[in-house]
C-alpha cells in the first residue's frame, strides 16, 4: 500500500496573513496531524488521551534526519510541506515524499550545479512557460529519492540510474510532488477532508 494524505493551510477567522515563521509552524503542525490521522485510519493505531497519542507517535531519526515511529517500526511514513500544502505519505515499505510549490528561481543556474546532464538538457528544450513545473518536478524526484534512501540529498542529487520507482503527481495547480518507493503500485492520493482525488498528472518512472 502507498497512501498520501494532503492538507491545504487556510487562514483562520480574523487572520489576514501569516508570517513565514507562522506559516512554517502551521505547516509543521499540520504534517503531524496528518501523520496521526493516517496512522489511525490505515494502521488501526488507537489512543485514548493526548499522552497516549504522544507516545504512540513518538519518533526517532537516523543520522540524516529521516524519522521513524519508535513503537511502530512497521509503519513507514514521510512528511513534506511547501507553500500552503502539507503532505504525509504512508506505506508498509520505505518511501520518500516531497512536495514543492512552483516558485520563481534561477532554474538554469541551479540545474547546472545540481541536476544530471540529461535533466539539464531536458530543461533547455522546454518552453519558458513550462520551466517551473519541470524544474520542480525534477527537484521533487531528487528530494524524494534521498528521503526514500534515508540519506543526505547531496549524496544522490544529479546521479543517473537511480533504483526504485518514482510516482510524480500534481496535487494542486502550481505544485509538484513525487513519492519514491521500491513498488510500482500507484499511490492513493487524498485530501484530509475529502475523498480520493485524481491529480492532473501522475506517472511512474523506474529508476
Amino acid at each position: 500500500m502507498i497512501k498520501i494524505l494532503l492538507s491545504r493551510i487556510e487562514l483562520k477567522s480574523g487572520e489576514t496573513m501569516l508570517s513565514k515563521k507562522e506559516q512554517a509552524q502551521r505547516l509543521s503542525d499540520e504534517g503531524k496531524e496528518l501523520l496521526a490521522l493516517g496512522v489511525s485510519r490505515w494502521f488501526d493505531v488507537r489512543w485514548e488521551s493526548e499522552e497516549e497519542k504522544r507516545r504512540e507517535l513518538e519518533t526517532e531519526r537516523n543520522q540524516w534526519g529521516k524519522p521513524s515511529l519508535i513503537r511502530h517500526p512497521q509503519i513507514h511514513f514521510n512528511i513534506s510541506h511547501s507553500g500552503a500544502l502539507a503532505a504525509c505519505g504512508f506505506s508498509d515499505r520505505p518511501l520518500g515524499l516531497d512536495i514543492q510549490q512552483c516558485t520563481d528561481a534561477d532554474y538554469f543556474r541551479i540545474a547546472n550545479r545540481y541536476y544530471s546532464r540529461s535533466d539539464q538538457e531536458l530543461l533547455k528544450r522546454t518552453e519558458t512557460e513550462n520551466l517551473p513545473d519541470l524544474f520542480f518536478r525534477i527537484w521533487t524526484k531528487e528530494e524524494s529519492y534521498a528521503k526514500w534512501l534515508g540519506t543526505a540529498l547531496g549524496q544522490t542529487i544529479g546521479k543517473e540510474n537511480k533504483t526504485g520507482v518514482c510516482h510524480c503527481f500534481v496535487p494542486l495547480p502550481g505544485y509538484q510532488a513525487a513519492v519514491w518507493t521500491d513498488k510500482p503500485e500507484e499511490p492513493e492520493i487524498c485530501f484530509r477532508d475529502s475523498a480520493t482525488v485524481h491529480p492532473r498528472r501522475s506517472a511512474a518512472e523506474s529508476g
